[in-house]
């Protein structure tokens, strides 16, 4: 039977009240804003339109409800499409390694291999994926020292951490229209935050020697929509594209690139709900894409060895031709530069990234933390992020980029 209009409103209100009842601490009338941090959230079931979801509640407000899976995927669910709920576990408990593998294999079938590690679930096609699994572990390891070291708190991933291997451009193109990212030419990977995964083309080097190859000239994941972009994350129709976007570098690369994001948004160094700037999460990952960071990232090694060789010279080339004088404040404050100038908002953002940790590394993991307890349901806006920035480094904006332009000037790179 069709509920009426008044009587409809007033289930919808009951739905999401019961859900604010259910994770959060109980409340009368209209339900705030927030994430639900409960110590031990239980698992439910909500249900839209027959169709059953199942996870904890991990941001919900008046309008919508962000679910996150066992393997971790985030869905957004409207609260007033949202038919029942109920409770499936007291705890909720994320899959463990060996229950992810066989995930992928039902999802897969038995044309693929699934490899489990210590933080990783690989799938690929059959013969190509021993190879890489310590590429992906080795990428962790990286991470985890080069920030230890550094005063940064490092989380264990709450999730495994899973990464596909599509053996086919059409395959490939294929699970791009499901995540509505653009399948630009020599796109070889990206990571989605929403379904937590790093998807990847083999483009016929899965070889030994292509796990050799040297670093990262320009891979770059093309999103629909920012991965930074504040929730809710509603998908567009149609993938946008960026215009002008060169996307190079051989498959390790690309894992390299996108495991770096994966690392970080699973570790804490950006959070899964809200907004990150993107220089910030752009910025991580073109860091890594050095060999020398990888390779030991030590305080007391020679700072030449942690240089990204390739946007070092891009950005010395922005600097001294192309960027506009008093421009970091912009830079900071929104991601147009992204979109307009596309390879030198790369360069600067691994520059930036490179000043603030080499030389401030306690102000730029109080930065980090700060980003990660913002409130994820509310927007962020320029002047937002400036104060963000301002605190954290306790300086003002003008001052760190003229301190900022003379650091990169003395770095000396072969």
């Amino acid at each position: 039977m069709e509920l009426t209009s008044h009587r409809r409103v007033r289930s919808f209100r009951s739905i999401a009240r019961g859900l604010c009842l259910f994770v959060l601490t109980p409340i009368v009338g209209p339900m705030p804003a927030r994430p639900a941090r409960a110590a031990t959230p239980p698992r439910v079931e909500l249900k839209v339109e027959g169709k059953a979801y199942r996870g904890k509640v991990a941001a919900v407000d008046s309008s919508a409800c962000w679910l996150m899976g066992r393997d971790g995927r985030l869905d957004r669910l409207e609260v007033k499409r949202i038919e029942s709920h109920h409770q499936v576990s007291p705890t909720f408990r994320s899959l463990t390694p060996v229950e992810m593998r066989d995930e992928l294999k039902r999802e897969f079938g038995g044309n693929h291999d699934v490899r489990a590690s210590e933080h990783f679930v690989l799938c690929g096609p059959k013969g190509h994926v021993d190879g890489i699994v310590p590429l992906l572990e080795d990428v962790y390891r990286s991470a985890q020292r080069y920030f230890s070291v550094r005063g940064f708190s490092f989380k264990k991933p709450e999730f495994p951490l899973v990464a596909v291997i599509y053996p086919s451009r059409s395959s490939f193109a294929e699970q791009c229209r499901s995540d509505h990212v653009a399948d630009m030419p020599g796109l070889m990977g990206y990571y989605l935050p929403q379904s937590n995964r790093v998807s990847l083309f083999d483009p016929g080097e899965i070889a030994t020697s292509s796990l050799e190859a040297p670093s990262i000239i320009d891979p770059m994941q093309v999103f629909a929509r920012p991965m930074s972009s504040t929730l809710p994350w509603e998908p567009p129709r149609e993938a946008a594209k960026f215009e002008g976007l060169a996307a190079r570098g051989t498959l390790r690369d690309t894992i390299i690139h996108e495991t770096t994001h994966q690392v970080a948004y699973n570790t804490g160094l950006h959070p899964r709900l809200g907004e990150t700037p993107r220089w910030v999460v752009e910025g991580l990952a073109t860091l890594f894409e050095a060999p020398g960071v990888r390779d030991g990232g030590s305080k007391s090694g020679p700072i030449a060895q942690r240089i990204n060789r390739e946007r070092y010279l891009r950005f010395g080339s922005y600097a001294r031709a192309r960027r506009p004088a008093r421009s970091l404040r912009a830079f900071i404050g929104q991601d147009d530069m992204l979109q307009q100038a596309t390879l030198d908002f790369y360069c600067q953002a691994w520059a930036l990234t490179f000043y603030l940790v080499e030389s401030r590394p306690a102000d730029y993991a109080r930065y980090l933390k700060r980003l990660s307890e913002r409130d994820p349901l509310k927007e962020c806006t320029p002047k937002d992020r400036m104060r963000d920035f301002e605190t954290s480094f306790s300086t003002e904006i003008e001052r760190l980029e003229a301190d900022f332009l003379r650091y990169m000037e003395r770095l000396k790179v072969d």
